[in-house]
């Protein structure tokens, strides 16, 4: 079976996929801002600012609190989409992960402040998750334009 039918017949595995990455988002913002120190957090918090290539940035409280924003900015939207089968909500949702992809690779090649290899596996997933969303869209938007 290709990837491609599986999601469009069973759209709860795109739900799944923004919720629990949603939720994962949130706890990792989370601990980025008040939980650092706690265990389960503090493997969290670093997953996302340890992909910065100096200590100086990783321990910069401005990076920290913006980078904790924006986790926790897209993952209500990822959380919104995931708890919605709206279209519309998940191209939205979609266009959080090519965002994330093309923020984190545009800070590595210009800025060249990021982990290589970090940026690479974050920016694939990101991109692979965005476009697993937006085939989940297909059915629903075709369905969606035949009956108006």
């Amino acid at each position: 079976m290709h990837i491609d039918i599986l999601i469009q017949n069973n759209p709860e595995i795109i739900n799944l996929i923004l919720l629990f990455n949603g939720v994962y988002d949130i706890l990792c913002s989370v601990g980025i801002l008040w939980f650092s120190d706690v265990p389960g957090f503090s493997v969290l918090s670093k997953l996302h600012t340890d992909m910065f290539a100096k200590e100086e940035h990783r321990q910069n409280p401005v990076i920290r609190r913006m980078m904790a924003y924006w986790l926790m900015t897209y993952g209500m939207v990822r959380i919104g989409a995931g708890l919605s089968v709206t279209p519309h909500l998940y191209i939205i949702a979609a266009m959080t992960y090519f965002v994330e992809a093309g923020c984190f690779e545009y800070e590595n090649r210009v800025g060249r402040t990021m982990i290589p290899s970090k940026v690479a596996f974050v920016s694939g997933l990101s991109v692979v998750f965005g476009l697993f969303v937006l085939l989940g869209t297909i059915n629903p938007i075709k369905s969606h334009l035949f009956l108006q």
